[in-house]
């Protein structure tokens, strides 16, 4: 799904030149809203009971607008294959991150996957590199 959104926005930014990222994400947003916006009604009514895990998840929901904002906004300042190479070190990076400073326990199927995301990242610099040469 990050993927083929990278591409379409690729092709956005490149034909019509217009830098409008936050808008595209717009529509998943509202159905985001809407479908858990139900969940929470129908779990705790009309009442406005926003505990700390609800401030989380705020916080949460606003880091990850700016974060695709950003994705977004560099797929049209940068060659796809920087951005995909940058998506691919950034569940390394938060898996290291979260193992040394948080504390995290992780199994070794999460290991694995971390060593796949390397793995991809080596793929995309070699498939540019294979372009380019």
């Amino acid at each position: 799904c990050n993927a083929l959104s990278g591409v379409f926005n690729k092709i956005i930014s490149n034909e019509t030149k217009e830098y409008t990222p936050a808008i595209r994400t717009t529509l998943n947003y509202f159905f985001l809203c809407l479908t858990f916006g139900v969940y929470f009604l129908r779990k705790n009514g009309l009442s406005l009971h926003l505990s700390r895990s609800g401030l989380k998840c705020i916080a949460n929901a606003l880091l990850d607008v700016e974060a695709w904002y950003w994705i977004y906004r560099s797929y049209s300042l940068t060659s796809m294959t920087s951005v995909q190479a940058l998506d691919c070190l950034s569940i390394p990076v938060v898996f290291l991150v979260s193992k040394f400073l948080l504390g995290k326990v992780y199994n070794r199927n999460q290991g694995v996957a971390v060593v796949i995301a390397v793995v991809g990242v080596g793929v995309v610099v070699y498939s540019d590199y294979l372009n380019t040469a």
